[in-house]
């Protein structure tokens, strides 16, 4: 495998230096809102805000003002993008089914879809208002304390969701934004530069990675970054993050390409090649995939209907993204309805029981025998089915 870096970001070391600072601000600032309550919400809203409303939680009045605010396109256009989230949506909660089948006669086993009964949502407002983390995220309409936290957000918003995992559920860790361009000699250097770039803005420790097998490619897209930094209004923040976290890397192939993609994991994977349902197949580390020229990453941040809140720093190894099914808990439950099945399950669940010196579990399932098979099994002598059922 020969992989070649033309453009490499900030070592890991240095990454690691900034994550470890992160930590420290978040322990301080939880620490802070736990001792001092809402006068600590209060003081950090000021501080970063420059906000300190009578109450945080808006009026009907105050959500109507606002709306009020917007245009006609402006509100046309929302409504669209809700629609087609909320269309996709609908579509994967009907794919989820509660279930309850008869294993063996007698022995019933199911599971229920339940939904979350509170959750907080983050919409980040810092630099960019994200009116599309509202489309995809909100559940709630109350700001009691929650049972989970969902949302996109900075790397201060998924440390926070890091240490608070455990008293709240999350949906995932979804940090700074990154982005991979994996492209071969079917597109041009000025797509793939505009691609990253659309990412980079996003702040100043945005991961934007080009992926090729065409040196040609490689070189011209380096160049019209710099074209394109040259004129872009958010350059100030997308010139940081592709200096800092900006890489270029040329494969011999496109089989190494999946296997330095799939070990990135990058959040967000625009596909423009000419096999691009080969990597469709092929991928299994990934946020989302955007698949061929006509599709970029930016549509599925604000429009198309799938959800933009995504892994990211490899966690698309062992998750997706948030979706519908993140706000369902699925719960088992069993129920035996004859005796015969009570005694057959007994008998097994003794023995299993036994073989791994749990006494008193096999106990549980000894009287279940006793009252309902009639067999006389003294306590604690689940052994004694070692021979039934053999």
């Amino acid at each position: 495998m020969t992989i070649e870096y033309l453009k490499s970001g900030k070592p890991d070391a240095e990454r690691a230096e900034d994550d470890a600072k992160t930590k420290i601000v978040v322990e301080e600032t939880l620490k802070n809102i736990e001792i001092n309550g809402d006068a600590a919400v209060r003081e950090l809203s000021t501080k970063f805000d420059n906000y300190s409303p009578k109450n945080f939680k808006l009026s009907e009045k105050e959500i109507s003002d606002l709306i009020a605010t917007l245009t006609d396109r402006e509100l046309s256009d929302i409504k669209f993008a809700q629609e087609q989230v909320r269309n996709f949506a609908q579509a994967q909660r009907d794919s989820m089914l509660d279930i309850e089948i008869e294993t063996i006669p007698g022995v019933i086993l199911g599971h229920k879809n339940i939904p979350v009964q509170s959750v907080g949502c983050y919409v980040p407002g810092g630099k960019f208002p994200m009116v599309a983390s509202a489309h995809m995220s909100i559940g709630t309409e109350t700001i009691n304390p929650v049972h989970m936290l969902v949302g996109p957000g900075n790397a201060y918003v998924a440390e926070a969701k890091r240490q608070l995992f455990g008293r709240v559920g999350i949906d995932l860790f979804a940090g700074p934004t990154e982005t991979m361009v994996i492209a071969d000699d079917t597109v041009d250097g000025e797509l793939c530069a505009t691609d990253l770039l659309g990412q980079a803005e996003h702040g100043y420790n945005s991961p934007a990675v080009l992926l090729t097998n065409s040196r040609k490619l490689a070189e011209d897209t380096l160049t019209e970054i710099n074209r394109l930094l040259e004129i872009l209004p958010t350059a100030d923040t997308a010139s940081v993050s592709w200096a800092d976290y900006g890489e270029v890397i040329l494969c011999d192939s496109y089989d190494e390409m999946l296997t330095v993609a799939d070990d990135i994991a990058s959040e967000h994977v625009q596909v423009m090649t000419d096999r691009d349902d080969w990597f469709l197949e092929k991928m299994t580390c990934y946020g989302a995939l955007f698949l061929g020229a006509r599709t970029n990453v930016s549509n599925g941040d604000k429009v198309i209907g799938t959800n933009h809140t995504l892994p990211t720093k490899k966690a698309g190894r062992y998750t997706g993204g948030l979706w519908v099914g993140k706000f369902l808990k699925t719960h088992s439950y069993q129920k035996i309805t004859t005796d015969e099945a009570a005694t057959l399950v007994g008998e097994y669940g003794s023995r299993l029981c036994m073989l791994e010196g749990f006494v008193g579990h096999a106990e549980q399932c000894n009287i279940r025998v006793r009252r309902y098979g009639g067999i006389n099994v003294p306590y604690g002598e689940g052994a004694a089915f070692r021979k039934v059922g053999e």
